[in-house]
């Protein structure tokens, strides 16, 4: 049976006209349908709407938010009595505050710690002392003899009383004398000596570290030697040896003279940070 409620039609008046029919056992489903756009609603006593359809489908009570709260069962609703689900987080009881501590366990008993074992003993060291031998029994040229055995005094030198084997090393049989060799030609404009020579080392900063009777002054990365007394008139050879701080050999150049100054110019330097470390001359006449 189909009933159609224009908007806002009383379900009440619908039950009446049933003669106050209240038991319906047995009875099928009453099915009501409002027209399009409008609500069924459900009147209680006073006239008032206790039960609202809407057209959506939704279910209010629209006198459900007035009401003080009873009961134990929840019923979620918006403030126009919309029936919905409800949020089990809005559900949730205050949390109570934090009971107190229960009381602390007995602690357990720490183990007994175990012995400590006895350290051993240190050994001897071993030692080998070797002494030259003489031409004899043991070695007929000679030779080295060792000695070996533990150093049982810990003094670090293996005594008479601790060695406890001897060994020899012993030197070959002399060989036969080779035949003489030619006799070789003689030299031809050998130096006859040196008459006089002066040679001295200096560092990076022309700083004196070796020799005297010179003195060195610094110009850009050049070098000046100066003689007092200035060597005497003759033929001089002029030797030069540089090192860097990396230890490498340092490539020179020189120019000037004995009576003016011996100039000294160093070579290429690598761009890592090297640096002339010291310069030593000769001068032979």
């Amino acid at each position: 049976m189909t009933f159609v409620f224009s908007r806002s039609v009383q379900v009440l008046a619908v039950i009446a006209t049933f003669g106050g029919v209240t038991t319906l056992a047995g009875a099928a489903d009453m099915t009501m349908t409002p027209a399009a756009g409008g609500a069924a609603v459900i009147q209680s006593a006073a006239g008032a709407a206790a039960v609202r359809v809407q057209p959506n489908g939704d279910v209010q009570l629209p006198g459900i938010a007035a009401t003080p709260a009873a009961g134990t069962t929840a019923v979620c609703h918006d403030a126009n009595g919309t029936l919905g689900r409800c949020d089990p987080a809005a559900l949730a009881g205050v949390q109570g505050p934090p009971g107190s501590a229960g009381p602390t366990g007995p602690q357990g008993t720490t183990g007994a710690t175990g012995a400590t074992g006895a350290q051993g003993g240190k050994g001897d060291a071993w030692l080998v002392k070797a002494t030259a031998e003489a031409a004899g029994a043991n070695c007929a040229t000679g030779g080295q003899r060792l000695d070996f055995g533990f150093d049982s005094s810990a003094n670090g030198a293996l005594e008479p009383g601790e060695v406890t084997r001897t060994s020899y090393v012993c030197n070959g049989a002399q060989g036969a004398q080779g035949v003489q060799g030619l006799k070789g030609d003689p030299g031809v404009g050998g130096v006859t000596g040196l008459e006089e020579v002066r040679h001295g080392c200096f560092n990076a900063s022309a700083g004196v570290q070796s020799g005297s009777g010179y003195a060195v002054a610094l110009s850009g990365s050049t070098y000046t030697v100066t003689f007092s007394p200035v060597p005497g008139a003759g033929n001089y050879t002029l030797l030069l040896d540089g090192r860097t701080s990396t230890g490498r050999a340092l490539a020179l150049t020189s120019g000037g003279t004995l009576n003016t100054g011996v100039t000294i110019a160093p070579g290429w330097l690598d761009a890592g940070g090297e640096t002339v470390q010291r310069i030593c001359f000769m001068v032979a006449r």
